[in-house]
């Protein structure tokens, strides 16, 4: 079977005109519009406190605006901000608020969006990353965000469906939401319960209901396989391999090109992983070239260090010494570190415990790593995601296009495992008055974050979705933002 990834090789001219061929031959876009996302019922019917999973993003970008918003190809637009200014380089944000109404019908003012907003911050410092912004009503229209130094990348911060607006757990729309027996109905606001300007800020209006549910990854594919849904959003790398068994339509598999982080932070407290050379031949040993064959990702990328563009750098990404070196050299002198440690402490090296999310795909990744380990003379077991892991699997798309936040994520905050001159290089970058010192410091950050070899990087992140053709107006996205108010291409 062809890889969902295999386009990505491709130009731009020719995935638009795949997705263009894909939204032909179709039953028709009348009937009701099915949409399933990989999730629980728990994650869908509780958004708020699942901003970072697929089922509470679709909820809450359904139900609550953001300031601002991702459309369905990648670019900002307003949400219940009609306009902004950034200022000060990218350190002071203004916006005025359209006019909008919560659900009993009281104005949404901007000292009540601003304590929301604080809110949203401190519920997920992993997307905030540290930055620490300020957020105040200036009127009754105007709030201002001031940041410690400048970020010119904080608007897409702020699109994130994590960064949604809901005040008593609902929101200003598109949709209205009501659940039936765990499947939501979603019902486009009424014209006269709409913000202004929606249409000139590039909203597409929603037209028709919709009904949402979660799913289990296979009972999705197989309800997408048996016309029982139109869209099947959330897909992961622990999916693929239900690609490969199902019988799907041409065009069905669209996958998203983002950027972020997938690999294995060490977790584990042992003196054999407090051995950073232990640490290095931990990611090092690894084929990644199998990994991309085995889950049939014809195009991925893999990954070696940390950052996968130069981003807000002064300079191209650093690069492990080893990442140039032939497999079986690396894995040699990963047997020799690992038998060196061996000696030294009298005994045999711990087994390496390593959780990962449930799914087929995950088994394989397993299965693959395991293998690598073997051959450095290394045992590990697979262990359920909420237990006592040496290594854990990290799978996040980046909230924004900055070094800062992907340094954050395998720095001090969330790890116990870090470079606290890595951190203080870190903190200086969030801080710094000028983009060449916010360079600077970024540069020094990762030299020293690469050096601590606390993260083992696979690749970029895996996001994909199953889209029925009379969806129109879904298209790839940079940030895998799918909103399903734009499901169909607007009549010309």
């Amino acid at each position: 079977m062809t890889s969902p990834f295999q386009y990505l090789a491709r130009t731009t001219a020719a995935v638009a005109v795949l997705a263009l061929l894909a939204g032909c031959g179709g039953r028709g876009d009348k009937g009701p519009v099915r949409v399933d996302v990989i999730g629980t019922h728990q994650q869908m019917n509780e958004p708020l406190a699942n901003g970072s999973n697929a089922a509470g993003q679709t909820v809450l970008a359904a139900t609550a605006q953001g300031l601002v918003a991702f459309d369905a190809g990648g670019d900002l637009v307003g949400g219940l901000a009609e306009r902004w200014i950034v200022d000060d380089g990218g350190q002071s944000y203004l916006f005025r608020l359209k006019r909008a109404h919560w659900s009993d019908g009281s104005p949404v003012k901007a000292e009540q969006v601003a304590t929301l907003l604080k809110g949203r911050f401190a519920a997920y410092p992993a997307i905030v990353a540290g930055l620490d912004p300020q957020v105040r009503g200036m009127t009754d229209e105007v709030l201002e965000i001031r940041l410690p130094g400048p970020m010119p990348s904080f608007l897409q911060l702020l699109a994130h469906p994590a960064m949604a607006i809901a005040r008593k757990g609902t929101g200003t729309g598109p949709f209205h939401v009501k659940n039936h027996n765990g499947v939501l109905t979603l019902t486009p606001l009424r014209p006269d319960e709409r913000t202004d300007d929606d249409e000139t800020a590039g909203n597409a209006q929603p037209t028709r209901t919709l009904f949402l549910r979660p799913a289990r990854g296979a009972l999705g594919f197989a309800r997408f396989e048996r016309h029982h849904s139109d869209l099947l959003l959330g897909g992961r790398f622990q999916h693929l391999p239900y690609v490969t068994v199902s019988n799907l339509p041409n065009g069905a598999v669209r996958a998203d090109p983002v950027n972020g982080l997938l690999g294995l932070m060490v977790e584990g407290k042992s003196d054999f992983l407090a051995n950073r050379d232990v640490r290095e031949v931990l990611s090092s040993a690894l084929n990644r070239d199998r990994l991309s064959q085995i889950l049939n990702l014809s195009g991925w990328r893999t990954a070696t260090n940390i950052l996968p563009a130069q981003l807000d750098l002064d300079r191209a990404p650093a690069q492990v010494s080893w990442a140039d070196r032939d497999l079986a050299l690396r894995q040699s002198y990963g047997r020799s570190v690992v038998s060196n440690w061996t000696g030294l402490h009298s005994g045999t090296p711990p087994t390496l415990r390593i959780a990962l999310p449930a799914g087929p795909g995950a088994r394989l990744l397993f299965q693959s790593l395991q293998q690598d380990y073997t051959a450095i003379g290394l045992s590990a077991v697979l262990v359920p995601w909420d237990a006592p892991a040496d290594l854990r699997l990290v799978d996040e798309v980046a909230p924004f296009d900055s070094a800062i936040w992907y340094l954050s994520r395998v720095g001090c905050g969330p790890n116990k495992l870090c470079s606290e001159d890595a951190e203080a290089e870190l903190e200086k970058a969030r801080k710094a008055a000028t983009e060449e010192e916010r360079a600077a410091a970024l540069a020094q950050a990762e030299t020293l974050s690469l050096a601590e070899a606390n993260y083992i990087p696979l690749g970029m992140p895996v996001r994909f979705a199953l889209v029925r053709g009379r969806l129109t107006g879904y298209l790839p996205s940079p940030r895998a933002r799918h909103p399903l108010n734009a499901l169909f291409r607007a009549p010309r």
